[in-house]
């Protein structure tokens, strides 16, 4: 079984990859929220952990930032 703290890890990574990735295609999180069909609050507790997302939203973002959603 996974431990609590490798999952918050991998919350906080995944937290970072969308973030980053939003930056790099130059997007506010209004923007991202809009083209991947989220609420920008969403986008903000996504970037900060305090959210995970499903895997329709990974591939809803993955969608707006024009990458795999592998790459997150």
């Amino acid at each position: 079984m996974v431990s609590i703290h490798t999952k918050e890890r991998w919350h906080h990574v995944l937290a970072d990859r969308i973030k980053t990735y939003r930056k790099a295609a130059g997007l506010t999180q209004e923007q991202l929220s809009e083209k991947a069909d989220i609420a920008s609050e969403h986008v903000s507790r996504l970037e900060t952990a305090r959210q995970v997302p499903s895997l329709d939203t990974i591939i809803n973002l993955a969608e707006g930032l024009d990458i795999t959603p592998s790459v997150l």
